[in-house]
């Protein structure tokens, strides 16, 4: 039975390591997965279903005032590695193999170096899609990244366009394996707009309306203000339309004003990730106008994947992971970034064509099932590993 240490730190979060709770919890238990978080922890770690323990997590102390995580913030700012975990070493000893995430985290790095010292396999997962990205330039953080993906025996991004960073970073492609995230479809399903509605203490007046969701943080890099402008366009031409917003708000005061006055939009700050599907529920279709920033770009888009297996149409902007990860007007009619008249026409061509909503509803929720369900990833995983665990014996 081969042991998996799924190095997290203080990336831990349950909606992360689905393919990994299955791989442990089935397969007649040929693997045995643990997972080790940060602590102090971000995230909440009671509801994962893998055995987990906690790394004293170095940079995630003191607090500051108002910083939580004030040394990891600054070393962020300073584009240094980060979070550095205290006990890998007697990790390494006795886990077959090493499996940590991104190339730039300090735990990514101790836990490269311990797998050469005691030629234990290391896998690693990566999330960024740009080449040499503005908050990793620092000679430092690029040799430690260096390191870590010369000493990987697989490398696992999660879209083609990941793939793509790596390998202009300079790693050999025949150990790139793309693997995606996973969707918890015993979370995210279809569910009546009348039940949402009642549990959401929404108004039934939105049985009868057309409604918009966003989902995500309300900000610039989210194109929120180009979503904005762009409903309050069709509004004027459709009366019964309507805009729902959940996440936090760093939009400028013009734009916060602007949902405080106008009773078609709503804005809620923060709803249970458990129970998201309720809002899914009462939405046309979800939205998501993400744009291209200098340092960042939509990696995946999970909000698309929770929108799809909710039955739920999807317009979203062609930047970063999100075309490899959609199907271009079958799930998702992809627009340009920053264009309001193509979120506004996007939009406008479902609301005059219910049976083209209908249709990529359908397909949507099949697409999730075959291409993001946490078995499917889960047997990717397992073949990767098995290959991973042939290489070592054959060296």
């Amino acid at each position: 039975m081969p042991k998996i240490a799924l190095i997290r730190g203080h990336f831990t979060r349950k909606s992360g390591i689905l393919p990994w709770e299955f791989l442990h919890n089935n397969y007649n238990n040929d693997y045995e997965v643990t997972i080790f978080a940060a602590k102090p922890t971000r995230h909440p770690l009671d509801e994962i279903k893998l055995p987990v323990r906690q790394l004293y997590w170095l940079d995630g102390r003191p607090k500051v005032k108002k910083w939580d995580y004030f040394l990891y913030s600054m070393l962020n700012k300073l584009k240094l590695p980060s979070g550095f975990l205290l006990g890998l070493s007697k990790i390494i000893e006795e886990y077959d193999i090493i499996h940590t995430s991104e190339n730039f985290t300090g735990f990514s790095f101790i836990a490269a170096y311990l797998c050469r010292r005691y030629k234990k396999p290391f896998v690693l997962s990566t999330g960024e899609n740009i080449p040499y990205p503005l908050f990793q330039r620092n000679p430092i953080t690029w040799q430690i990244k260096k390191f870590v993906n010369n000493t990987a025996k697989a490398i696992l991004p999660t879209t083609q366009l990941g793939k793509r960073a790596l390998i202009h970073e300079g790693v050999d492609h025949k150990k790139i394996y793309v693997v995606p995230n996973a969707i918890d479809l015993d979370i995210f399903y279809r569910c009546s707009r009348e039940e949402c509605l009642r549990i959401l203490n929404l108004s039934n007046q939105y049985m009868k309306t057309f409604n918009i969701l966003f989902v995500g943080n309300l900000c610039e890099q989210k194109g929120v203000p180009y979503l904005i402008d762009a409903f309050l366009n069709i509004s004027h031409r459709h009366h019964r339309v309507r805009l729902f917003l959940v996440g936090k708000n760093f939009l400028d005061e013009g734009y916060k004003n602007m949902l405080k006055n106008n009773k078609k939009m709503l804005h809620v700050e923060s709803f249970p990730y458990e129970k998201m599907r309720y809002w899914y529920g009462i939405a046309d279709v979800l939205v998501l106008p993400s744009v291209t920033m200098p340092n960042n770009e939509e990696q995946f888009g999970m909000v698309l994947l929770e929108a799809m297996a909710c039955g739920v149409p999807t317009i979203a902007t062609n930047v970063g992971g999100i075309p490899f990860v959609v199907e271009s007007d079958k799930t998702t009619l992809l627009v340009n970034e920053r264009s309001v008249k193509e979120i506004e026409n996007a939009i406008e061509e479902l609301i005059c064509h219910p049976a083209i909503r209908k249709k990529m509803a359908a397909y949507s929720i099949d697409y999730v099932k075959k291409k993001y369900s946490p078995v499917r990833v889960a047997n990717t995983l397992m073949k990767i590993y098995i290959q991973v665990l042939d290489k070592k014996q054959n060296e």
